[in-house]
């Protein structure tokens, strides 16, 4: 994430992103392209930041958030997330994934489609999933997976995650394709094996796409080749999407100049059981998310003049 502003036609440049990330591109990568073009079209610095890594094999949906919309970021990282998986299983590797040399099991299960059925109900909803050694976590101030590398023993914690929804796309031994629905946090290499394990078996992720964050689709975001300037500005999303879970209050002009220089504002009756608010203008823009504090809505953070680009 870079710091700084840009603006065109007077106004700040800020939005969401949608990008189809290539397979063998870093999510840094495609950050860095973004900020390039940017830079290159304003003289300006620009903050841009992605919501949610993908692993370099892995294509799909990433997410960036542009300019103050950097700080919805977490709010975009709550959404659940699809993905399309494809494993082998028949195999292991250190890794899980294509990473490190894949090593034949000596007797595997070879499982029915049927037994994939019975066990997959087990994974549904609240779990524990220990992360791959091979992982971004870091241990005493080095990632994982720079340890897991030099041959150190990593011993990662549980860590709890949520599954939505799995299904099993195709199956023809040894190769398995499922479709995954899942909140933030889980490895999917790590679901694969810890299922195939259920099974007596072992199983090592071959393909990765993400096709969805929450509203954003992968057959509507950004072709990463395409990416220059004008492709970007015509591509920003309106933030307001990012938050559609939370209920949404129009403001008057007097309280949203209120909202904008970071003052309080009275909590209507009907909002009194939300936690958090999203504020709009006349115009159905985000203006700030607000949360309440005593009898009063307080903004979390405000986007100040810098309106959504596309009004005007």
């Amino acid at each position: 994430m870079l710091d700084g502003r840009s603006r065109v036609g007077g106004k700040q440049v800020f939005g969401i992103l949608n990008i189809d990330k290539p397979a063998g591109v870093t999510s840094r990568d495609v950050v860095t392209r973004v900020v390039r073009q940017f830079r290159q079209a304003t003289g300006q610095k620009i903050k841009v930041g992605h919501a949610g890594t993908l692993d370099p094999m892995a294509s799909g949906v990433l997410i960036l958030a542009v300019g103050k919309a950097t700080r919805l970021i977490q709010y975009i990282q709550r959404r659940p997330k699809t993905y399309q998986a494809t494993f082998r299983v028949d195999c292991t590797s250190e890794s899980a994934d294509l990473e490190t040399e894949l090593q034949p099991l000596a007797a595997p299960s070879r499982p029915q489609l049927a037994d994939l059925q019975e066990v997959l109900p087990k994974f549904l909803g609240t779990i524990l999933q220990v992360p791959p050694a091979y992982s971004a976590i870091s241990i005493a101030g080095q990632r994982a997976y720079k340890l897991a590398r030099r041959g150190i023993e990593v011993n990662l914690e549980p860590r709890q995650i949520v599954i939505h929804d799995l299904q099993v796309e195709s199956y023809r031994y040894p190769e398995l394709k499922m479709r995954i629905e899942c909140g933030s946090g889980t490895y999917i290499r790590s679901l694969g094996r810890d299922i195939a394990k259920r099974l007596d078996s072992d199983a090592v992720m071959t393909d990765l796409v993400r096709t969805c964050i929450g509203t954003h689709h992968l057959e509507e975001a950004l072709s990463f080749e395409s990416l220059d300037f004008e492709t970007l500005v015509a591509g920003l999303t309106d933030p307001l999407l990012v938050v559609d879970f939370m209920p949404k209050l129009a403001l008057s002009l007097e309280e949203r100049d209120r909202i904008c220089t970071g003052r309080f504002i009275e909590w209507p009756a009907a909002f009194r059981q939300a936690t958090q608010i999203a504020a709009t203008d006349s115009q159905g823009r985000l203006v700030a998310i607000l949360e309440p504090r005593g009898d009063q809505l307080k903004p979390v953070f405000n986007l100040g003049d810098g309106l959504f680009p596309q009004s005007g």
